[in-house]
């Protein structure tokens, strides 16, 4: 399935997200390991 945005939805959304202060702080940080971060979801295999 495909959904195509608007270029005025999809500039609102990011506006959404710049502002949104719900976010975890490690997904801005650079230094982050993959295998710091917590995944309660399904993998196939292990990445690490």
């Amino acid at each position: 399935m495909m959904y195509a945005y608007s270029e005025d939805e999809l500039d609102g959304l990011r506006e959404n997200l710049n502002n949104n202060n719900n976010l975890p702080e490690w997904l801005n940080d650079p230094d982050v390991k993959p295998e710091d971060i917590r995944y309660n979801g399904d993998l196939k295999r292990k990445i690490f």
